[in-house]
């Protein structure tokens, strides 16, 4: 069982969702920079602003 970090959260609604907006972070406490760190390593996960 993996611990439940922002980063696996975040991978975790990724792939329930398909898309996030940088709002939906927010609402559930994760940090924006999650989101980024994630577009750094998976460049082509980034679709525009706000997505």
């Amino acid at each position: 069982m993996r611990p439940d970090t922002h980063a696996h959260r975040l991978l975790d609604l990724l792939r329930q969702k398909g898309v996030l907006r940088s709002k939906e972070l927010d609402d559930i406490g994760i940090p924006r920079v999650y989101l980024t760190r994630l577009t750094a390593k998976w460049p082509s996960g980034k679709a525009g602003r706000g997505l």
